[in-house]
């Protein structure tokens, strides 16, 4: 049993305010947190959802509830997390794109399927930067193994004509170009 109390995970989260500055800070901030556990997802919900706070710091805090939650086989924990980054991403028209990109790369670590509809919702709005997390096939096909090749926003491959997430030549093409850039 852990002996921290959630009055003291409070205490210390605002030390996330400057990570942007002290990376190597902000992984012993991260991994700190992540080895406290289910206590500390109030104060860290909390954090994530106050958009008054930077990104970045926002970041480090939605990746620790990622985390706690991957480390931890209780499916109760798991659609906790999903539910808080969830919350985050609801708000994606007034997000930054790369923010709301980085919420749905951590729903998709989660295999969030009761996110895709929020998720689907926020790339019809042209709201992700796909750089964070892929396209939306490909988070659908990481999230669910299988993609709708009906799905308007499921890119479809020009090799095949499948969901382009799937394609083998595409795949091989891809390994083809990563070989020679080695």
């Amino acid at each position: 049993a852990s002996a921290w109390t959630e009055e003291m995970v409070k205490e210390i989260i605002p030390l996330f305010n400057g990570i942007e500055q002290a990376e190597d800070s902000g992984e012993l901030l991260h991994r700190v947190l992540q080895s406290v556990g289910p206590i500390a997802f109030p104060p860290l919900e909390t954090y994530v959802l106050d958009s008054t706070r930077g990104e970045d710091a926002r970041s480090f805090a939605a990746e620790t509830i990622k985390n706690i939650c991957c480390d931890s086989n209780d499916p109760v924990l798991r659609a906790r997390g999903s539910s808080v980054l969830q919350k985050a991403l609801k708000t994606y028209a007034a997000n930054r794109r790369e923010w709301n990109g980085f919420l749905v790369s951590m729903l998709t670590d989660l295999r969030a399927v009761d996110a895709l509809p929020l998720i689907r919702e926020a790339y019809a709005a042209k709201r992700i930067d796909e750089c964070a997390c892929g396209d939306y096939g490909t988070v659908v096909f990481e999230i669910k193994g299988t993609v709708d090749p009906h799905d308007s926003l499921v890119q479809i491959c020009n090799h095949c004509n499948h969901p382009a997430v799937i394609c083998k030549e595409r795949v091989r093409e891809e390994n083809s170009r990563a070989t020679t850039q080695s």
